[in-house]
Formats: structure tokens, sequence, C-alpha cells
């Protein structure tokens, strides 16, 4: 896995930052304790629901959604995920819940905007964690990776001022 950047969108900031993302760089990763927790908070609802085994769509779609995340996020292999809590889920369903995520992703609106918003959510809990270990370069680049999920000009004033600046941007 790399974690070379590549800047799109947010043209008027593009130049300066893609100088800044051109290189590897060490990423801080999450533990799947805090992708459980943003994930559980989002949809309201507790960690075994969220890990019981059933193939009742909502809930079997919010678990893949999770095991995609870890996945993204944690800097564990698919069998460490899978067994996140004595699961018991082989390597084999973490590949299919990130391949069934991504497809949905593409393919379903509120699926998608779900993923966007708690991805922002990790983001941001990602960029606490580079804050509290005085990581500034990290920092930079969090910057350019949580604008990504920013929809609106209203979306970037927020980042930007709660993260960044300490004060609402008018």
């Amino acid at each position: 896995m790399t974690n070379d950047i590549e800047v799109t969108g947010h043209e008027e900031i593009k130049p300066s930052l893609q100088k800044i993302f051109d290189y590897k760089r060490h990423l801080v990763k999450l533990t799947i304790r805090e992708v459980e927790k943003i994930v559980c908070d989002y949809f309201n609802i507790s960690s075994d629901e969220l890990l019981q085994r059933t193939q009742e769509a909502e809930i079997c779609n919010r678990r893949q959604l999770f095991q995609y995340l870890c996945v993204k996020f944690v800097n564990e292999p698919y069998h460490k995920i899978g067994n996140y809590k004595s699961c018991s889920y082989a390597h084999c369903t973490i590949v299919h819940a990130k391949k069934a995520s991504i497809a949905r992703i593409q393919t379903e609106t509120k699926f998608n905007n779900d993923y966007r918003k708690i991805c922002a959510k990790l983001l941001d809990k990602q960029n606490t964690k580079i804050i509290q270990r005085g990581g500034i370069e990290l920092l930079i680049q969090r910057i350019k990776n949580r604008l990504d999920f920013c929809d609106t000009e209203e979306d970037i004033k927020e980042v930007l001022s709660k993260y960044y600046f300490n004060k609402q941007l008018n």
C-alpha cells in the first residue's frame, strides 16, 4: 500500500498543496475500536447490533461499511479486523465487505452520503491524534483529505475554522 497523495479538486489551493503531497508520508492510523465507535454513533446502534451475524440488509450493509472503513483507516491485517471482539469473520469476508461497500458507494446515493459523513468524522479523529502528536506536516495532509469530503463552501469554511484557524471565516 502506498501513501502517495494526489491532489484533486479545490483548484485554488492545488498548486501549493501538491508540492507537499508529492512524497510518501506516514499516516496516523485509528484503532478498530475508534472506527467502531464512530460508526455506531453515526447510525445510533450498539456494537452488538453492528457486529451481529445477520443477513438483514440494513445491518449487513452497516457491518460491511464498518469493515471497509477498518481496512481504510486501521493498520491491521484483514484477519485481525475479522476477529475483532471474537466475531470470527474470515479474511475473505473482509475482502467481500470492501468490494461490496465500494460498489454501493458508487451506485447508492444514501450509502455514499453515509460513507462520506463517516469518513469526515474519522478524518477529524485522525486530525485530533495528529495535533496531539504535534505533527504539522501530517496535519497539512489531513487538511487536504478532509476537504475532499466537503460538498459546499460552508463545509469548507467549517473545516478550516474548526480545525485549523480556531475562528469563523466570513
